[in-house]
């Protein structure tokens, strides 16, 4: 980042490498050339402010059954090699989504204020896991899924990888950990049981 003062010294050939390597416009008069790059970098102070505001929220710790689903998504996502990915700043590739990111998500969504409720024939979430399988594919139409192997499969609704697949695995790996949980929750009791 450069300050005002620094940029004020430069010539204007060396604004205009800065604002080359900014991706910005070199036309124009000095004033021009510094007030582009000065705007550029607030651009690029407030979004990191913003990114890291989010990513401090993601990782903030929730009730159990918001974990559960993150777990069960994270297990998920490594068993079966796929992960949500967004369209890079570039607009030309796109980057994985930060974990962080998908809880800030889960964790703002609200399902009785989507536009989803509209349509009285889609019906409300009943658990955690819907609630997060309904914003990961209609809230969240920036996201997509992909590979992250090296056979390049496409996730799409014309292939066997696709939301329908998901969502059987995601409520398959969900329903063994409740399952597990609710064995871990009756050892428990029989052991107090056996002491008292």
């Amino acid at each position: 980042m450069y300050t005002r003062k620094v940029l004020e010294e430069m010539k204007v050939a060396q604004l205009k490498t800065v604002c080359t390597e900014y991706e910005l416009q070199i036309s124009g008069k000095k004033q021009n050339l510094i007030e582009r790059i000065i705007a550029h970098q607030e651009k690029i102070t407030q979004e990191q402010i913003a990114w890291e505001k989010l990513m401090k929220h993601g990782a903030e710790e929730r009730d159990m059954g918001f974990e559960r689903v993150i777990r069960v998504f994270q297990h998920w996502a490594e068993e079966n090699g796929f992960w949500p990915a967004k369209l890079s700043k570039s607009g030309v590739s796109y980057e994985h989504i930060d974990i962080n990111e998908i809880r800030a998500a889960f964790a703002d969504y609200d399902p009785d204020t989507s536009s989803l409720r509209e349509d009285k024939l889609v019906p409300t979430p009943g658990t955690k896991l819907e609630v997060f399988l309904e914003m990961l594919f209609n809230e969240r139409d920036d996201w997509i899924i992909c590979d992250t192997t090296n056979e390049e499969r496409d996730f799409d609704c014309d292939s066997e990888f696709n939301d329908t697949w998901l969502i059987k695995g995601m409520n398959e790996l969900y329903d063994r950990e409740m399952e597990t949980e609710f064995k871990a929750v009756n050892i428990n009791i029989g052991w107090e049981l056996v002491i008292a």
